[in-house]
């Protein structure tokens, strides 16, 4: 559920605010709203050592090989400057010598065919009458001498003769030169090597300030407090010898707050948050529901303050969703056992387990092996069909399926619209929600009429006309029928038809279902080698469907078209003391 808020101002006497301040921060029950704009040079003075300490960790943590976490270096904590110095000067001898290699690179591989020779010798024999150029000639093209020229094929590359051409005196060649580098292949590789070694030396220099990390971490933890801190203080409102300090609480917190004020002699007012509030969104639910969580925080979204925790429905259809969209059992199993031994190895490595999220990975995963199961899916279907029968064979055929699918939307978006009606009883705008359930469950015989040529019941008929009446007059209830019809009338020809291909929208389902079992049977009559990359493909295809499919039909389809979640909220973030 999204916890109920309070809207809270603090009023302490000027000289005592940063004192109370930190009383309040102890207790992190609070976010704070800020009054005033967030601008001072000491903010900005943190904000780039935030960013500076940012930098250096990444480097370092990117440097670091697969070795056992370092220990915190004391003396770190107090000269992290010191090591930022040498981080961000190593970092730039790395990426300046690494642009030099890529050059020099490139010239060596352009010198190689030419073979190893010093350029000044070409010049002290020109000096004597002899000069001496290169020029790439193609094999097809006959190599004509006249008097006084020498022509020699050093080399071939592909269609071209590399060959170096000879004059005496004045005689001019008919080939045309190129221009080689001033100093020779051995130079260039000499040079190349001494860079490599550079590179190399300035990586353990990097490496050498890893063991810093943790110290590092911990000065970017204490300087991101001092930061919010500051902001906090720069952001509260001066009136007077009075500052004001505003923001919002849990409502149960608020007993905790009022404690806390009549020990250091605060000013405290609490109220209801007003309609144009920006209020922060705190959910909260039990363990087994919040494991939807990890999806919330992947795609970035969070319901209002005002709007609807859809966390157990999303929940409950997002697994029978990836059952359906992957439906193999042996996939689900293999990735099962794959995050299982995950799981132990994290736990014996005594670092804090993510539970949540691997809770989650075994639900879709369960998902999809029972769905398998129901449907005599195991790595594909045809290679077992005569030894493993499935437990409800009528899902294997189409039309059957097609129609479930039909059905479970039908279902999602039905609850959406009771969700609505429930909230709006006793207003007379329930019915125009109960018109959409009854245009819905329509639509449902619209779909299996159209799609499954099954003709449709009176009861659907009937559906489809009674919702559009109250939709019609009861979208926008008035004692004035005419004016009460004009936005029904609105409504039902903006989404009467999205209506009907959002139900429809939920074949899908089947499609990409039906897609994966036919892409795993073909992978079975291949070789060992394709049945294993195939397979693989198949698998991967199956998770970007979830992402793709899975999350949309609750996201769009379910919440934001017929519950009318807009996603506005933002995090309920207190200002508390993380270490």
């Amino acid at each position: 559920m999204i916890v109920p808020m309070k809207k809270m101002f603090m009023i302490v006497q000027k000289k005592d605010f940063v004192s109370s301040v930190e009383e309040m921060r102890a207790l992190g029950v609070v976010h704070v709203e800020h009054n005033d704009v967030l601008k001072s040079d000491e903010i900005t003075a943190i904000k780039d050592d935030i960013q500076l300490l940012e930098k250096v960790i990444r480097i370092l943590e990117n440097s670091r090989s697969a070795v056992e976490e370092p220990k915190e270096s004391v003396e770190c904590v107090f000269e992290w400057r010191d090591v930022k110095e040498i981080v961000i000067h190593q970092m730039k001898k790395i990426e300046q010598l690494s642009d030099n290699v890529l050059k020099r690179q490139g010239i060596i591989n352009r010198m190689q065919k030419w073979g190893d020779f010093e350029p000044q010798d070409i010049v002290q024999l020109k000096e004597k009458g002899i000069n001496i150029s290169f020029c790439e000639i193609p094999v097809s093209q006959k190599i004509e001498l006249k008097a006084g020229v020498i022509v020699e094929v050093l080399s071939r590359t592909g269609s071209i003769n590399n060959c170096m051409v000879i004059t005496r005196g004045d005689i001019k060649s008919d080939y045309e030169g190129i221009v080689l580098p001033a100093k020779s292949l051995s130079h260039e590789n000499d040079s190349l090597e001494k860079e490599l070694k550079n590179i190399k030396r300035a990586e353990n220099e990097l490496k050498a300030q890893i063991k810093c990390v943790p110290a590092l971490k911990k000065k970017l933890s204490e300087k991101e407090e001092k930061l919010v801190l500051k902001e906090v203080i720069v952001g509260s409102k001066n009136v007077g010898e009075l500052t004001l300090l505003r923001g919002y609480c849990p409502q149960d917190a608020c007993s905790q707050i009022e404690a806390k004020a009549k020990e250091q002699q605060w000013g405290i007012h609490f109220e209801e948050p007003a309609e144009d509030d920006k209020v922060p969104t705190l959910l909260k639910n039990p363990k087994w529901i919040n494991i939807i969580k990890p999806v919330f925080d992947i795609i970035n979204v969070l319901p209002g303050y005002k709007e609807f925790d859809v966390s157990l429905v999303f929940l409950v259809f997002f697994a029978l969703f990836v059952g359906m969209l992957v439906g193999d059992a042996g996939y689900g199993l293999l990735v099962l056992s794959i995050f299982a031994g995950l799981h132990v190895k994290i736990a014996k490595s005594k670092k804090d387990v993510p539970l949540a999220k691997f809770m989650l990975v075994y639900l879709l995963c369960g998902s999809a092996i029972v769905w398998g199961l129901l449907t005599g899916t195991i790595f594909g279907q045809k290679w077992i069909s005569s030894t493993v029968k499935p437990i409800v064979p009528w899902l294997l055929d189409d039309k059957n399926l097609q129609l479930l699918c039909f059905f479970i939307g039908t279902i999602h978006l039905s609850i959406a619209h009771i969700w609505n009606i429930t909230v709006k009883i006793p207003s007379l705008k329930a019915l125009g929600d109960l018109g959409w359930l009854l245009i819905i469950w329509g639509m449902y015989g619209v779909a299996k009429l159209l799609v499954l040529d099954i003709p449709m019941s009176t009861l659907s008929i009937m559906f489809l006309i009674i919702g559009a009446v109250f939709v019609v007059f009861f979208t926008r209830p008035n004692k004035n029928i005419l004016k009460a019809m004009g936005p029904g009338v609105g409504h039902i020809l903006l989404n009467g038809i999205n209506s009907f291909t959002d139900v429809v929208s939920y074949i899908r389902l089947y499609a990409v279902g039906l897609a994966t079992v036919a892409v795993a049977d073909a992978a079975n009559e291949m070789s060992i080698v394709w049945i294993i990359v195939l397979h693989t493909v198949n698998l991967i295809l199956a998770c970007l469907a979830i992402l793709v499919h899975g999350i949309r039909l609750n996201i769009l389809e379910f919440s934001s078209n017929h519950l009318s979640l807009e996603w506005s909220g933002f995090k309920f973030n207190p200002f508390k003391k993380v270490q």
